[in-house]
């Protein structure tokens, strides 16, 4: 029997909460592989962070991307808090960033509506 996507997911989660964190990357990066969306940005926070793979701010980057492409809305959050930011490599772009961030939160997305608020863009 084949695993969903889900219960692979919890897995790879599973491994990362145990602390092997190279074995998650190596399950987010076969979901990754299969086009799952949440596991596209599993990896891209992974590549952020440098967990489980060598730290490369601009995969992640591209990452993020895909998965806004697959329209993973928390995608849009956290590529949007990162332009806004100007941290993890991306030169700081406060118009992209909000608009993704105004994107996530049209999406439902709570940290972008709390974000947005906190920088008075509700």
């Amino acid at each position: 029997m084949a695993l969903t996507w889900e219960d692979a997911l919890l897995h790879a989660s599973n491994l990362e909460a145990t602390g092997d964190s190279q074995a998650a990357a190596a399950a987010y990066q076969q979901l990754a592989d299969a086009g799952c969306p949440e596991a596209i940005d599993a990896l891209a926070q992974a590549y952020l962070d440098g967990t489980g793979v060598e730290q490369s701010s601009e995969h992640a980057v591209a990452l993020f991307e895909k998965a806004i492409g697959l329209g993973y809305t928390p995608s849009m959050y956290n590529l949007g808090a990162i332009y806004y930011s100007g941290h993890y490599g991306p030169d700081r772009d406060l118009e992209t960033g909000v608009k993704l961030l105004e994107r996530a939160a049209e999406g439902g997305d709570s940290l972008a509506l709390a974000f947005l608020a906190s920088i008075g863009r509700e």
